[in-house]
């Protein structure tokens, strides 16, 4: 016996090394696709923090915007026993730390503040507040809005240079966005020139370094001085403070784009990914940093997933904040990102089918192998344990198989709801005139993508899997709770809630959401079916060991 029993363990030793090997090249492989290709060690560290930030955002926005309006109610039941002055202060640092957040927030404070102004009958208060009023209604494109209310304000050499600086540099970056927003050429070129022109009168009275060499960097760009501009936003970043969170945003941002346009793009990604995790960290809404980030993964590093995740990101802040006409500029990537997306996948399922095929090759050799070997060992414990051990490697495939069709499911359903996101996009993009192009675009994702389809699929899918899960299942019941699909190879609606908890997700609220179901709906299916069951008490236990 001892023959058979050394060539066996030569045989299972070599086997093994074949599986190790196997399965190091689906963790690096995995890796790959985690991290886009041609990415330095420093910003791929970056990239996964961001990542890792993303699934936050919206709990750290939500978080900030309660805090300003608890501190919006506190101003406002203390108004009565403070001064004007004081009042104003406060409503002005409340813009200072809001306006990013909500669009909402960027206009109510600076009108209290224009009416504290009117109150005390200070000029000078009223400009500065106004122009923060201005600039806000152009961040949130209501662009004409903007221009009247910034051409209404009075100045006077007489105010303060803090104020004249606020008025000259918040009226340049109006200009700015609007030469950014504007079709015609020659109509950018006019406001690049306003804008310039504002910020010369504002570098008069500007008395902060980072400020001064800011704006000093920022007319050499839109004068497309791009490397003269760089050094003077490098040296506004080292002199600005840690706690001077939307400078930084500006900065970094402002440095990417720069970067950017010199091909600098390691660099320029670094700086993108800086001012999103910056902007995620601080809950600021308003920026061009993450649709930045997500424009260049997918031009510079052919990252469709992250590039779609960020984008998402992007629009759901755009809608969160109010700048609906940013969608506009957002939604041109959306079909290239899912065109992207596809080619990945079909490259990622060719790959998979040729691992399977190996893996499927090699358990065949260790069948083989096994059959050979088991022929010389008379001994039954031997036999037995093999047999027990094959069994529990199947019983083991068979978990994973369940696992696997429900992270299938649930992956299905979300790109269901990133279609119907890039749907809403589409129309809202109808409502600028572009109807016919993008009509036809959303009537082809909706015919491709829906949630019907995916239903379907899920069905046929699951019955491959457990092909006499229907009649099992109308064996637990009584006649009256006995459910008839309208196909064979369709589901009903209760049979696909126990077809969810069969693959092991139970909670009420997964399996909602992953149907599309309401919470009520799938409680009200589950009590109800278990009731008309044979065994009210075992029903789901019995259920689950369908198919085993």
């Amino acid at each position: 016996m001892a023959k058979p029993i050394v060539r066996f363990s030569k045989y299972m030793i070599t086997a093994s090394v074949v599986v190790i090997i196997i399965v190091i090249g689906f963790v690096i492989y995995g890796q790959m696709m985690g991290t886009p290709s041609g990415l330095s060690e420093a910003n791929a560290k970056l990239l996964r923090q961001v990542d890792s930030l993303l699934p936050q955002r919206q709990a750290i926005i939500e978080t900030r915007s309660h805090y300003i309006d608890s501190v919006a109610r506190s101003l406002e039941a203390r108004s009565a026993t403070r001064p004007l002055s004081l009042q104003y202060a406060d409503y002005k640092q409340l813009f200072m730390q809001s306006h990013l957040v909500k669009f909402s927030y960027s206009l109510e404070f600076p009108r209290r503040m224009m009416a504290l102004a009117d109150r005390m009958a200070d000029p000078a208060r009223k400009a500065e507040a106004q122009a923060y009023l201005a600039y806000s209604m152009c961040r949130g494109g209501l662009f004409k809005e903007a221009v009247d209310s910034f051409n209404a304000i009075h100045v006077s050499a007489s105010m303060p240079d803090s104020v004249l600086a606020a008025v000259y540099l918040y009226g340049g970056r109006i200009w700015h966005d609007m030469a950014d927003y504007a079709d015609l050429p020659q109509l950018s070129l006019a406001y690049k020139q306003q804008g310039n022109e504002l910020l010369r009168r504002a570098l008069s009275y500007i008395d902060s370094p980072v400020n001064n060499f800011y704006v000093k960097g920022k007319i050499l760009l839109w004068q497309d001085r791009l490397r003269e501009a760089r050094p003077y936003y490098i040296r506004a970043l080292s002199l600005c403070r840690a706690n001077d969170v939307e400078a930084r945003s500006i900065l970094y941002s402002s440095l990417a784009s720069i970067d950017l346009r010199l091909h600098n793009v390691e660099s320029a990604t670094h700086y993108y990914l800086l001012s999103v995790q910056n902007d995620v960290n601080h809950a600021i809404v308003e920026t061009v940093a993450i649709r930045g980030l997500a424009q260049l993964l997918y031009d510079q590093y052919k990252d469709a997933y992250k590039s779609s995740a960020l984008l998402m990101a992007a629009m759901d802040n755009a809608k969160y904040f109010g700048t609906r006409y940013r969608l506009n500029a957002m939604g041109t990537l959306v079909p290239l990102l899912q065109g992207q997306k596809e080619a990945m996948e079909k490259s990622r399922k060719k790959t998979l089918v040729w691992a399977v095929g190996i893996v499927l090759a090699l358990v065949l050799v260790l069948m083989v192998i096994l059959w050979q070997n088991l022929r010389y060992s008379k001994k039954l414990y031997d036999s037995r344990t093999q047999l027990a051990a094959a069994n529990r490697q199947l019983d083991e495939a068979n978990l994973i198989k369940n696992q696997y069709l429900g992270y299938y499911m649930d992956r299905v359903s979300e790109l269901v709801m990133e279609i119907d996101g890039f749907a809403l996009v589409a129309e809202q993009k109808i409502k600028v005139h572009q109807e016919d192009a993008l009509m036809e675009l959303v009537k082809q994702l909706h015919g491709k993508f829906n949630k019907k389809v995916v239903k379907e699929e899920f069905d046929h899918n699951f019955i491959l899997l457990f092909p006499t899960f229907v009649e099992d299942f109308n064996a637990l019941m009584t006649d009256d709770g006995k459910q008839v699909p309208t196909k064979p190879s369709s589901l009903t609606p209760v049979l696909r809630i126990f077809a969810l908890i069969r693959l092991g997700i139970t909670d009420n609220n997964h399996i909602a959401r992953v149907l599309d179901y309401s919470f009520n709906t799938v409680y009200n299916y589950r009590v109800r079916t278990r009731n008309k069951s044979i065994d009210p008490t075992g029903f789901e236990e019995l259920l689950l060991k369908i198919g085993t």
